[in-house]
C-alpha cells in the first residue's frame, strides 16, 4: 500500500521572478505554480486575488486556468489586474501555497492636454517654462535633447529642470536658447517623445541709436539712407521725414530693399530734413534718426558784379564776391596769383565772411589782378578782378616855362607837363578858345599832348594859352603867356 504524497513547490524555471511579475498593461503574463510533479494524489489547485478565490465568473474572458490548474494566464493586462495572486496546491496529504506579486506597468505618455504647445516664443530676455507632464508607471525619467544633443543644465545656468524633469525652465531667454527642444520620458514599459520648438524673438535694436547719423550729398546727387537695423523676426520698417510717414513710392522717394532703403531722388535744399527709419516687429521696436545735408557747391553770382572796379588814388577799392553755397564757403582772396595777407598789409581788409575785399588807401601799386576763390565739401568757384587805380591829372610846375617868347616866323614849343593815370587828355586852348591842331597847319601836338608847337609864329599867335589835362579821377590846367616879336628884336 503507497502513502500518500503531500504537494510540494520546486524551484522557479527561467530568470524573471517568479514572486514579482510585471506585465505592460494590454499585454499577456502567465503565472506558473511551482508544484511538484511527484504529489500523490495529484493536488487539487485553486488560485486567489488577494485572498478572494477565483471563481468560474471571473475566468473564461481574459483569465484562463490551464495546465490542471497549474497556470494562470491573464491577457490584455489593465491596472485593475494588479493584484496579490495565490495559488494553492492541496490533496489528503497537505497543501501549498505560492504567492505572487503582479505588477500591471504603462509605459511613458505625454499628457496632451498639460503639455505646453508644440511651437512657442519668447521675446529675449523672458523666462519661459516648456511643461512635459510624463506620466507611466513604473514614474518614467525624463531627459531633454536640444536639436539632438544632450541637455545639461548643470554647464549652463540659465536652465532649470524643475518637477523631476517635467518643466524645463529658461530664465532669460537668449538667441542661442532657439531651437529644437526634446522631452524624453523613458522606463522599463516604454519609451515616449515630444519635439517643441522654441522661437525667441529680438526687439529691434539699431546702430548706436543715440547718436543723430550725418549724411550728406552734393545737390542734384541721390542720396540712399540705409536702416541699420536688426531684430528677430525680421522687423518691418516705416520711414519718416519729420513727422511724416512716407507710404510709397513717388517721383521724390523711392523705397528699396523691401523698405529698408530710402532712396531721395535728385536732392535739393529741401530735401535737408530729419528722417527717421522705425523698425518694428512683435518684440518691440526701435528708431534711427539721420539729419540729412545737402551740400551746394559755392557759386559766385556774377550777374551786375563789376569785375573791372575803377578807384581813385587814396581812396577805398571795394570788391564784392557775393558768394552762396552750403557749407558756408571759406574764401580766399589772391593778388597777382598770391594769396593775400591781411596780416602783414593793413590796408587790405576782408569783411562780410571774405565776401568782400577793402583796399584802403589805394595806391597806384594796388592795381592788378584779384581773384577771389570759394571752396568747400560740394566744390568751388572762383573769379577775377582786375583793378584799376586812378590818378588824377597834375601838371609840373618845376622847370616850366610860363612866359614865352619867339621871334616871328620862328618855332616856339610851350610845355605842359601833365601826368596822371590813365594819362591824362590834353586840351590846349588860346584865350579860352580850343585850338583845332587838325586845321590849322601851323600847330603840332607833341609828347601825347604835354607840348604845343607853334611853326612860322606870327604876331597873331601872341596871347595867353591854356592847357587843361583830364582823366576818369579828374583834372588839372596851367595858363601860359606867348610873346611873339618882330625881326631883329632880341629876345630876353
Amino acid at each position: 500500500m503507497c502513502l500518500p504524497v503531500p504537494p510540494k513547490l520546486t524551484e522557479p524555471d527561467g530568470l524573471d521572478d517568479p514572486d514579482n511579475p510585471k506585465v505592460i498593461i494590454n499585454n499577456t503574463v502567465t503565472l506558473t505554480c511551482p508544484v511538484s510533479m511527484e504529489t500523490d494524489p495529484p493536488p487539487v489547485m485553486t488560485w486567489y486575488k488577494d485572498n478572494v478565490p477565483l471563481t468560474e465568473r471571473d475566468l473564461g474572458r481574459r483569465v484562463y486556468v490551464r495546465d490542471d490548474g497549474r497556470l494562470l494566464t491573464i491577457t490584455q493586462a489593465q491596472l485593475g489586474d494588479e493584484a496579490r495572486y495565490r495559488c494553492i496546491a492541496e490533496n489528503v496529504a497537505g497543501e501549498v501555497h505560492k504567492d505572487f506579486d503582479l505588477e500591471v506597468q504603462v509605459p511613458p505618455s505625454i499628457d496632451g492636454d498639460s503639455a505646453s504647445p508644440s511651437n512657442q516664443s519668447v521675446i529675449m530676455g523672458q523666462p519661459i517654462y516648456i511643461n512635459c507632464p510624463v506620466t507611466g508607471k513604473p514614474p518614467p525619467r525624463v531627459n531633454w535633447l536640444k536639436d539632438g544633443e544632450p541637455l545639461s543644465v548643470d554647464l549652463d545656468p540659465n536652465l532649470r529642470l524643475l518637477v523631476e524633469g517635467r518643466r524645463l525652465e529658461v530664465l532669460s531667454a537668449r538667441i542661442i536658447d532657439r531651437g529644437r527642444y526634446t522631452c524624453i520620458g523613458e522606463s522599463v514599459a516604454g519609451e515616449v517623445a515630444k519635439d517643441f520648438d522654441l522661437d525667441v524673438y529680438v526687439p529691434p535694436s539699431v546702430d548706436d541709436p543715440s547718436t543723430v547719423e550725418a549724411v550728406e550729398t552734393v545737390a542734384g546727387n541721390d542720396l540712399r539712407l540705409n536702416c541699420p537695423a536688426f531684430g528677430i523676426p525680421l522687423p518691418r520698417v516705416t520711414w519718416f521725414k519729420e513727422e511724416a510717414p512716407i507710404r510709397g513710392n513717388s517721383s521724390k522717394h523711392i523705397l528699396e530693399n523691401e523698405g529698408w532703403t530710402l532712396l531721395i531722388r535728385q536732392t535739393t535744399t529741401e530735401d535737408a530734413r530729419r528722417y527717421i527709419c522705425r523698425a518694428e516687429n512683435i518684440a518691440g521696436e526701435a528708431e534711427k534718426v539721420f539729419n540729412a545735408e545737402i551740400l551746394v557747391p559755392p557759386r559766385i553770382t556774377r550777374e551786375g558784379l563789376e569785375q573791372n572796379p575803377e578807384v581813385i588814388e587814396d581812396q577805398t577799392a571795394l570788391i564784392n564776391c557775393p558768394v552762396t553755397g552750403n557749407p558756408q564757403p571759406e574764401i580766399q582772396w589772391y593778388r597777382n596769383n598770391v594769396p593775400l595777407d591781411t596780416t602783414n598789409n593793413r590796408r587790405y581788409e576782408i569783411v562780410g565772411d571774405g565776401r568782400q575785399l577793402r583796399v584802403h588807401n589805394v595806391q597806384v601799386k594796388d592795381r592788378g589782378l584779384y581773384r577771389c576763390a570759394a571752396r568747400n565739401r560740394a566744390g568751388d568757384d572762383s573769379v577775377d578782378f582786375e583793378l584799376d587805380v586812378f590818378v588824377p591829372p597834375t601838371i609840373d610846375t618845376q622847370g616850366v616855362t610860363y612866359d614865352n617868347k619867339v621871334i616871328i616866323n620862328g618855332t616856339v614849343t610851350i610845355k605842359c607837363p601833365a601826368r596822371g593815370v590813365p594819362p591824362p587828355i590834353i586840351i590846349w586852348y588860346k584865350e579860352g578858345q580850343e585850338l583845332n591842331v587838325l586845321q590849322d597847319r601851323n600847330l603840332d601836338i607833341g609828347e601825347g599832348g604835354t607840348e604845343l608847337v607853334i611853326h612860322r609864329a606870327d604876331l597873331a599867335d601872341s596871347g595867353q594859352y591854356s592847357c587843361v589835362a583830364t582823366n576818369p579821377a579828374g583834372e588839372d590846367a596851367d595858363t601860359y603867356q606867348l610873346t611873339v616879336e618882330g625881326e631883329g628884336k632880341e629876345l630876353n
